[in-house]
């Protein structure tokens, strides 16, 4: 939190995160996939702008497909038409995920106060998923008439 609470970077020790470079620590937890996708990865902490906002929604509508995990069954008529892939027939896809094997899900990681400004420092990452979210509905449709269309006239 010192980097995003002062806006200067922090360089952390090496045994403090593993494999990642020593420079490479507050973006993981500032607009993390507004970076990514924007292309300003390395902005100084919390200058994530509504330009990198913008740039990255640009950056989403140039991919093929666009699902959101936690929908993904929803979404598979863009992987049918865009990969070839099978459909999953209805199977409920095993969640890999969870923390409840460890009991996470009952330590609070963060204070609400730390929460909070989270919240606000990732406001155009949640903005970003909201669109995401948008684009993902709009493209699995767009799959859905497709293949309803190419089943309807024989092709595949």
């Amino acid at each position: 939190f010192t980097a995003l609470e002062s806006g200067v970077p922090v360089r952390l020790p090496r045994i403090a995160h593993g494999c990642l470079p020593m420079w490479d620590n507050y973006q993981h937890i500032d607009n993390f996939f507004t970076r990514s996708l924007g292309g300003n990865y390395n902005a100084p902490p919390g200058s994530v702008s509504e330009g990198d906002l913008d740039a990255a929604k640009q950056a989403l509508r140039r991919f093929d497909v666009v699902v959101i995990l936690e929908e993904l069954e929803r979404h598979v008529p863009q992987l049918h038409r865009v990969f070839g892939w099978l459909d999953l027939d209805g199977r409920e896809l095993p969640q890999r995920n969870s923390h409840k094997a460890w009991g996470m899900d009952r330590v609070p990681v963060f204070t609400a106060q730390q929460e909070e400004f989270l919240l606000h420092v990732n406001r155009h990452d949640y903005e970003l998923y909201r669109y995401a979210q948008a684009v993902a509905n709009e493209r699995t449709e767009a799959a859905r008439v497709a293949l309803s269309s190419a089943g309807a006239s024989g092709g595949s």
